[in-house]
């Protein structure tokens, strides 16, 4: 079965989805690749996915190249990416966790350093693509939100305060009182 994200250049996110718990932490680590690595993400919680609809698969958990793993969804994913040349991507260890040296951003997900070894986040390299509804390329101004399954990068106190207004989640950072929307003389 194809998945068709509505929003470009999202990634797979893959892991551990055996239980609710799992797919709860699986969910919130997908979060974690949007804010750091500025894509939409969706998770892998069944093998009928078919990889070559996203730009990547993110693999958080049991790998193939882990001898001790045994085969779930995760791991038929990424095989299916290797097999169709999907890049994969595979989370750091927690031993290169690190803040960014520009701007101090904890960085769990993939370190990229420079010439000199200075560790940077793709907003400070300017490598993220920006807001995924309006293409807003002040990167160090999006947050990601929840939107239908899923997380999008969106631009701070705009698009991101419309859609959580627009689709409401308890997923997402809770804004002030005061609804986008109404400002703008819409109800939601």
């Amino acid at each position: 079965m194809a998945h068709t994200s509505i929003f470009a250049n999202t990634l797979l996110v893959v892991g551990p989805v055996a239980t609710e718990d799992e797919r709860a932490d699986l969910l919130m680590v997908a979060g974690d690749v949007t804010d750091q690595l500025g894509f939409p993400t969706i998770i892998g919680t069944t093998a009928d996915v078919d990889v070559r609809d996203f730009v990547a698969v993110v693999v958080c958990g049991p790998a193939l190249h882990d001898a001790e793993s045994a085969i779930g969804t995760a791991m038929i994913l990424e095989a299916e990416a290797a097999l169709h040349d999907v890049p994969v991507i595979y989370k750091q260890k927690s031993s290169d966790n690190a803040p960014c040296d520009g701007c101090g951003a904890y960085l769990t997900i993939a370190a990229v350093r420079d010439e000199n070894g200075e560790l940077f986040c793709p907003a400070c390299t300017g490598d993220s693509l920006g807001c995924a509804r309006c293409g807003e390329v002040d990167e160090r101004d999006i947050e990601p939100v929840y939107v239908d399954g899923g997380w999008v990068p969106l631009c701070s106190g705009g698009c991101a305060s419309i859609m959580k207004a627009l689709k409401p989640s308890p997923l997402n950072i809770p804004e002030n009182d005061e609804q986008p929307l109404m400002l703008l003389g819409v109800t939601a």
